[in-house]
């Protein structure tokens, strides 16, 4: 008689710690619910949209079974995206209107380079611009093993005795100046580059 009391005693308190577990585990998962309805609610508001009008229950279905916070979500991401790349481009636009020269149509200029095949790093190239108007001269040598080398005397003097300053000598002692490590072939081949460059720019030979 005494031992079935104390039976039924710890049924009772098994059930009643299975309903509090029940209780929690549903208490959690409405507490999750509540935060995703929320910030759908946030999402709707900020992009300007609104919910069907339906139930509650209907509405928690609902929103789990569309992708209509995903769309609102990527549609948010997408404005910031493009709105990041319009002021990259402002911000390079300005650059450019700040710090680049506008070409005017006196501008003549050269570009030439030297590689085995098409698409390669060049083993020897040469850059030259010269506008009279503004009064830009540059001779600009690539493809050497540190940062490109400007040409200042051979610059100048082009600019003020024309193509008859750009001789075979004067293209080899340019080029030994600011290659003064190189070998004879690499010389070789950037004198060349440059040859070719500044008969590009002035449409005669240099030679």
């Amino acid at each position: 008689m005494s031992a079935r009391p104390s039976r039924m005693r710890r049924s009772k308190t098994a059930s009643m710690s299975c309903c509090v577990t029940r209780i929690c585990s549903m208490w959690r998962a409405a507490s999750r619910i509540g935060r995703y309805v929320i910030a759908a609610r946030r999402a709707a508001a900020s992009h300007m949209q609104t919910p069907p009008p339906i139930g509650r229950l209907r509405w928690l279905h609902w929103m789990r079974a569309s992708s209509w916070p995903r769309q609102a979500a990527r549609a948010s991401c997408e404005r910031v995206h493009a709105r990041r790349l319009h002021d990259a481009a402002r911000r390079r636009r300005d650059h450019h209107r700040h710090f680049l020269p506008k070409l005017g149509p006196t501008l003549r200029w050269g570009y030439y380079k030297l590689c085995r095949k098409t698409g390669e790093f060049p083993h020897a190239s040469a850059a030259a611009a010269f506008d009279a108007r503004t009064g830009l001269a540059r001779v600009v040598l690539g493809a050497l093993d540190g940062p490109p080398a400007a040409l200042e005397g051979l610059a100048r003097s082009i600019e003020q005795s024309g193509t008859s300053a750009a001789t075979q000598s004067a293209l080899q002692s340019a080029v030994a100046e600011a290659m003064p490590n190189a070998d004879s072939i690499d010389r070789q081949m950037h004198t060349a580059a440059l040859e070719r460059c500044l008969a590009q720019a002035f449409g005669t030979s240099t030679s």
